[in-house]
């Protein structure tokens, strides 16, 4: 079975022109647009913002001090709005493990809430090369190409994405 099945991520975009969620108010400060329960387990933001989440289970390193590096960078990144600060954890988890997916994953949805695609890209390669049939870093790759204005290049990442599913 694919990694997938055992990398479980939590991922929604929504655009602000939708119209089809109500506004519930914004949990995030620094992020305008709606928000809405995702599955039950988080919210999103914005109308480029990304979320992720992985089930403690489920993070591949076998390092404690990697893991615990990713969940600290996590909280910043989605309980306080904090992708910058996020970095710095992510970092951190990379140093310990470089082959650690999870961790480039996440240090790229940062680079995206913060509107740095290009490095967000580079975190996203680094991880497919960790895990090239992973279809959640190729919906993501797709989501941040679409946010920075690169429609053909997301629309590849998409068709990959499905051609793996």
């Amino acid at each position: 079975m694919k990694r997938v099945a055992v990398f479980f991520i939590l991922i929604i975009i929504m655009s602000i022109s939708c119209g089809c969620i109500m506004n519930s108010g914004n949990p995030f400060p620094g992020f305008s647009g709606q928000t809405t329960p995702a599955t039950g387990e988080g919210m999103t933001y914005g109308p480029t913002g990304l979320m992720i989440a992985f089930r403690e289970a489920d993070i591949s390193t076998s390092s404690p001090d990697a893991k615990e590096q990713l969940k600290t960078g996590l909280s910043y990144l989605m309980q306080y709005n904090q992708p910058n600060e996020s970095l710095r954890y992510f970092d951190e988890a990379l140093a310990i493990d470089p082959a650690f997916g999870e961790a480039w994953l996440s240090k790229a949805v940062a680079y995206n809430n913060m509107g740095q695609y290009a490095d967000a890209i580079a975190c996203y390669d680094k991880a497919l090369e960790i895990e090239p049939d992973n279809v959640a870093i190729w919906r993501m790759k797709g989501m941040t190409l679409q946010n920075s204005g690169k429609p053909d290049e997301a629309a590849e990442c998409f068709r990959k994405e499905t051609e793996l599913s």
